[in-house]
């Protein structure tokens, strides 16, 4: 085969990818996406709880520390916006766990 049908056979494929993909974009603004079968009986399932597992017990030790961490994020200052909470002073040593 002779180069510039090469380069003419590689144009060809990628008009054909490039055109092939608008067609595709101009069909999926056309109709909204559809979920399908499986995926809304699976979101049903996660709404309902009917597949849930058993509540599992925390042991004492666990659950002290887990409520005394809470408490402690009570004392610290509520930020003034959602922007400075990232300017928060942080602990200076880390927490013991």
């Amino acid at each position: 085969m002779k180069p510039e049908s090469n380069i003419l056979l590689g144009l060809c494929m990628v008009a054909g990818v490039v055109f092939s993909g608008a067609l595709l974009a101009d069909e999926s603004k056309e109709k909204p996406q559809e979920i399908g079968a499986a995926t809304s009986a699976l979101l049903e399932l996660q709404r309902s709880g009917s597949a849930a597992g058993k509540a599992q017990p925390v042991s004492g030790d666990v659950a002290s520390r887990s409520y005394q961490r809470y408490l402690e994020g009570f004392t610290q200052p509520l930020p003034e916006s959602k922007d400075s909470a990232s300017n928060a002073t942080k602990p200076s040593a880390p927490r013991s766990r």
